[in-house]
Order: C-alpha cells, then structure tokens, then sequence
C-alpha cells in the first residue's frame, strides 16, 4: 500500500579546502542505495545505506565539508559529540573505517561531517558508505508515492563526478494492520480465574478473553532489535473502561503465525496453545516487557526459555497493571522471519468475582505499534526506533480472510423503507435488524444523511456491538408537503457497511371533526386497579385523545381537580361534595368536546397504598438497601383511605370499632397517625410503630379501615426491616 509519501535525500558535498599537488585529484563516482520499506508510521526509520563506488587521481586526497539533506527531520541519536549513530566509513582498499570526523546535526533535516578528508590509494579506487540516518517518516508523509531520493554534489565542479544524482533511499508502507476479534465485556457473571495462573489454566477454567491480530504491513515490518537502536519493534496494547475489580492476564511470549503452535486462546480459526517454536528460531516471536512507561518505551523483557536445539513450548502467563481502569501490555519483536509477511494473535484474558458489576461493561482495547511518541526531531532521550500513535488498518485484506466464519460479517434488513404520512401526524415507527452473520465481535455505529429536510428520522440504538433490531422513528414535525429523502449508514468497520434508502412523503393535512376524547378505565391513583373510588381521594382515569388546549373532568357535572394530564392518562382529585352517591358519571371534556360518560361506583373506603410508598424515620423510601429499623416509625402514604369529613377526626369514631387499622407482618397496628398528608389534599399518610421483636426481613404491610362497621382493606406493600 503505497498510500504514504516516501522522503527525499538531499545530499552534497562541498569543499573549503582542496589539498592538491600541481594536479587536481579528480574523482569519478557511481552511486548507488538499496531502498528499504519503511515504517509509514515511524519517527525514527533507518533508511537505506549510500554507497559511492569512486576511481580518481592515484594517491590523491580530498579535504571538504560533506553535507547531507533531508526533506523530513533527521532523527538519529544526540550526543555531546553530534550524531553518534549516523555512521561514514572510507574504504581505501584496506577495508572500510570510520571517517576522520563525526556526523554533525545542522538544523532539523541535515548533517554534515565538517574537515572530512578522503584520501585516494595508488590503484585510484575509493568507496564510502553512509549507514543507519534515520528519520521522521510518519512527519513527512504528506504527499502520495513520492520516492524518497538522494541528491550528491561536489563543488568546486569537475573534481567530484556522478554517474547519476538520484537515489531511492526508502518507501514507507503501512507497517501494522490489525483486527479487534471481541472485546472484554465485563457482565455480572463475572469471570473465574484459576489458582495458578497458567495459558493453559487460564483457557482450561474458562476465563473470559478477547484478542487481537497483528500483521505485518510488509515483510520485516516486525524485527528484533537493531544495531544502535534501544529496542526492537514493539506492539502496545492500550485496555479502558474496566471496573475496579477487573484483573487482566496476557501471555509472557506470543508466538507468531511462522511458529510450529501459534499463540492463540481458540479463536481467528486456530486451536488453544500458548505457543510453540521449533529449533530453527525464525518464527515470529514477541516477549512481553514489564516497567514500560506510558507510551511503552524502556522496561525489561520478561525471562523466558530461550529456544533451544529442541522444540520450545510457552506457556507463562502475567498480570497487566490496572489504574483507574486501564491499563498497558507492551510486547516486544525478539525473533522473525525477514522474508514473508508475518502475524500473531494476542489473547487478553479477564479475572471478575461474580456480582461485581450489576451491569455488563464493555472495555475498550486499542494497539499500536511502539514505543510510542510525538518527537519527531533528533533526541537524546527519545527511543530508537519509535512511533506516531496511528490505529491500524483491517488486516484482512492482507490474509485473505475477510469472509472466514471466525470474522463478523454485518447483515441488514429490510430494503429501502418509504413511507407516507399526513402533515402535522404523529411520529411513526419502523424497525431495521442488524446481525452479525459471522464470528467475534461486530461493532457498529449509525448515521444519517439527509438529502432534504432535516431531523426527521430518530434511530435508537445509534451504535451497538451486539446483533440489534435499530428502532427508526420518523418524525412528520413541522414539515411541510412533499417528499423528503435520506440514507441511514450502518458502518459495521471490517463486517461491512449498508446503506438503507428512506423516504417520507408528507401528505396536505386532512380536515377531520374534532376527536372525542375516549374514557376506558377509572382506576385508584394508586394501584391502578379498578375499583370505586372515594370522594376527596385521587382517581386515575386511562383513555385516549385527552391532549388539548383546555382539558377539564367532571363527576357529575361537578368539576374534578386534574393535578396531571397527557394524551392517554389523567390524575384527578374526586370532587368530595359528592355526598353519599355510590356512582358518578364522568365526563372529560378537551377543547370544548365532550367525551361520553363513564360510568364509576364510589365508595367511603377504598384504600390504596402508591409503590412507592413506603418511607422509613428518616424519610427515605423503604427498600431492600434502606429497610426500616425495627422499633423505628414508618409512614405508609395511600389514598381512598376515608372520605375527608371523616379521615382525620380526633376523637372517637362515630360508630365503635370504626377507623383505621394496620397489618405488618403478622401483627395488627394502631396508627400513630392517621390523617391527611399535610399540603397534599387527597394524599392520606398513616404513620406506624414497628414492632422491635420483629426480625431482620422482607414482608408486606396493608391498611385497612372500617366504616359503619365494613372493613376494607388496601392490597399489600412489600416493606424491608432490619435488626
């Protein structure tokens, strides 16, 4: 994928100073460099070594000033004496040596060796050779498929001559691709881990995991440690989002695709194995390394079996540091084939107690190659080699496996979904299914483009990592007639991308009579159920088209308090000057039309306790993580306890026996209090001693209340006491 710019070199040489007898030493050079791939990723790529193959005067010299230009920064190593690491040796026939004087770093993008002398032997042939310049890559990619050259020069001219003036002397490509099989949820399941922690422990007790892919963008995209460099290449691998008692483990050694065994928890289609090598050590090999810092550079790999004359089987496994909920595992590129492009799956597995979370929790897991940096200049502390923090690209293209079963593969239905609706009308819904016909785990996220109109479609869930039914609510709103068009795109990343067509014709609005409201049901305000209700309580009356400008019930023909109303439900407050009626005709009335009547019994008892409705002394609600202290006082708010020229009454009730009364348990209660809910008309609050003797428990408290000698009682509440 040649998607990158590649960098130019510029190079010349320039001379101060010519030491010469009665003939100038001229000298006739071929230059030549093997361009490598280079990390398009990369701060600090080694790029392709220069070679000048010379003849010139015979024991001549020259003396000068070599510079050398580059169209990215040069980021080699600095040290007190200037670029320790860019290296200029002279073969003068007696094999090659390091040039009488050191690289110097001038500006961003050159280097010069200052008083450089180059001395030609008796036979005329001369070479020298520039290694290991490194440079910014990732900083100079901003143009397409530009070759990275090099351009030689020797002034004064005639002296120092070229065959050719450019060079190749590297070409980024991508160096990491990647794919995210599944990612940790962590659920209220939890996750067991076994008593050692082993790979094969782990996968046999079976441990939540989840796992990466990396592959190689181009063959030795992964090599081990180079000379001068401070490591090898390095994977990062970056968790978020865990909960505080999640635990992490990764294997010590991931063995790559070239191994006998890769590494691998039984997922991207191969079987359970820590990993296996054969004794000929060019299997891709990574090593994790502890102590990093945050952007994976530094630490120490961690000591495993080195590969032997025999087969190598790896089975260590470790603990990644967790803090705030995240964490990093580095693993480090200690043995690899140069020769094919290579790749390996890193398993991540999860330790969680059971009940940990109430709610599945869905990590976050990123990689990158590393160590990672922003330095894009020459350092004395920054390491070699290191890198921009850029996700990578699916790598299924590269291993031809994009529709493998082990992959998510994205499915939507149904087609294209047109629909009509009259202006003004009221939202309309449709439903569109999102499957992962394949294996992993499928993320996906929503969008919308409109091509007319605006925020007339709704989709709910907007992005998902699990098969979903995306409820689409089309939105008439304000718009005006015509027809208005849109695409919903569900991007699934690597299982695919769909695009739904939509459209919403908006028809003129149809003059119709005004709607009658409708009255199904008039229930308690408190349990919902049918029932009578009693005047000065609340009712609850359920239909349909009660939305209006002005709304207002009646119960026979006297005027009900509405204390809340939407298109379907209304809460009133029964008229109490209903006397001793025991039915009512009740009328809704909205914008001036009336419903027609319903009829309702009445009654002077009809208790019921609201859910919730049950607060403990300190007027918290009741419940199973705040139950009520025994020998402390609840308070039970109902309604339709007694009419309200009764409820309340201090003094003995009119008829004996009659009042309320209270069951907890299994015990019958006086009421401390048994009145109207101060400020609340229609609210009735009974306040209750429970009983100390009562144990630590879950139970159900009722109210009752006895007029004229009948008894009736509220349905139970469920009530949590504690010791």
């Amino acid at each position: 994928m040649r998607s990158f710019t590649s960098l130019f070199l510029i190079f010349f040489f320039c001379v101060t100073g010519i030491a010469v007898a009665q003939t100038p030493t001229i000298v006739n050079c071929s230059i030549t460099s093997v361009p490598p791939l280079v990390h398009a990723e990369g701060l600090a790529e080694r790029l392709g070594d220069i070679l000048a193959s010379c003849t010139g005067t015979p024991n001549g010299s020259l003396t000068g000033n070599m510079g050398l230009f580059l169209n990215a920064n040069i980021t080699n190593k600095l040290s007190p004496q200037g670029f320790a690491d860019v290296i200029l040796t002279i073969d003068a026939g007696g094999g090659p040596v390091p040039a009488n004087v050191s690289a110097q770093p001038s500006g961003l993008n050159s280097v010069f060796w200052n008083g450089l002398t180059i001395p030609v032997p008796a036979d005329g042939k001369v070479s020298f050779r520039i290694s290991n310049l490194r440079g910014a890559v990732n900083q100079a990619n901003t143009t397409f498929f530009q070759p990275l050259t090099a351009t030689i020069s020797f002034n004064p001219t005639g002296l120092l001559n070229f065959t050719h003036t450019f060079l190749t002397v590297g070409t980024p490509e991508r160096g990491l691709f990647g794919s995210v099989l599944s990612t940790l949820r962590c659920g209220p399941q939890g996750s067991p881990l076994p008593d050692v922690i082993t790979f094969s422990n782990l996968v046999a007790a079976g441990s939540g995991f989840a796992t990466l892919r990396i592959t190689e963008g181009f063959a030795h995209s992964f090599h081990p440690r180079e000379p001068l460099a401070d490591n090898g290449v390095r994977i990062v691998v970056r968790y978020g989002n865990l909960p505080a008692a999640a635990r992490l483990f990764v294997p010590d050694v991931i063995v790559g695709s070239t191994g006998l065994a890769p590494t691998s928890a039984g997922d991207f289609g191969l079987p359970p194995s820590g990993g296996q090598v054969g004794p000929t050590g060019s299997a891709l090999l990574l090593v994790r390394v502890r102590g990093t810092d945050a952007n994976g550079a530094g630490g120490t790999l961690i000591a495993v079996p080195p590969v032997g004359p025999a087969t190598t089987t790896f089975d260590s496994a470790s603990e990644v540091e967790l803090a705030g909920g995240s964490g990093i595992a580095v693993f480090e590129v200690v043995g690899a084939n140069p020769a094919i492009v290579e790749f390996a799956t890193i398993p991540t597995f999860l330790g969680l107690p059971a009940g940990a979370v109430q709610q599945t929790v869905v990590t976050t897991m990123q990689m990158s190659l590393g160590p990672v940096s922003t330095v894009a200049t020459a350092s004395a502390t920054a390491p070699v080699p290191r890198f921009a923090a850029v996700p990578p690209p699916p790598d299924c293209t590269l291993l031809r496996d994009c529709d493998a079963a082990y992959l998510p593969r994205l499915l939507v239905d149904p087609d294209p979904l047109q629909l009509t609706l009259p202006q003004g009308s009221a939202y309309q819904v449709r439903y569109v299914r999102v499957v992962n016909q394949g294996g992993g785990l499928m993320t996906w996220s929503t969008s919308t483009v409109y091509r007319s109109g605006s925020g007339w479609l709704r989709a709910d869930p907007e992005s998902g990592s699990r098969n979903a039914t995306i409820r689409l609510d089309f939105t008439p709103g304000t718009l005006t007639p015509g027809l208005y068009e849109a695409s919903l795109v569900i991007d699934a990343g690597l299982a695919g991308t769909r695009t739904i067509p939509l459209s919403l014709t908006i028809t003129p609005r149809p003059i119709e009579p005004p709607a009658r409201a409708e009255i199904r049901a008039v229930t308690n305000a408190a349990t919902f159920r049918p029932g009578p209700l009693v005047r000065g309580s609340f009712g609850t009356i359920n239909g349909v088209r009660f939305s209006g400008r002005e709304l207002s019930v009646t119960f026979d023909g006297m005027a009900a308090r509405v204390v809340f109303a939407n298109d379907q439900q209304i809460n009133v407050l029964v008229p109490a000057e209903l006397g001793t009626r025991a039915t009512a005709q009740v009328v809704v009335t909205v914008d001036g039309v009336a419903s027609q009547p319903f009829t309702v019994a009445l009654a002077d008892a009809a208790p019921g306790i609201f859910n919730p409705g049950v607060l403990n002394q300190d007027n918290s609600v009741n419940s199973a993580t705040a139950p009520a202290l025994v020998g402390s006082v609840i308070q039970v708010f109902a309604t339709g306890v007694m009419p309200p020229e009764i409820f309340g009454v201090i003094g003995p009730p009119p008829i004996p026996g009659d009042g309320v009364e209270a069951k907890l348990h299994d015990r019958i209660l006086v009421p401390l209090y048994a009145g109207p809910a101060p400020g609340i008309p229609g609210l009735q609050q009974i306040n209750l001693a429970v009983p100390g003797d009562l144990p630590a428990m879950r139970t159900e408290v009722l109210v009752c209340s006895t007029i004229g000698g009948q008894k009736t009682c509220s349905l139970p509440a469920t009530i949590f006491l504690r010791q």
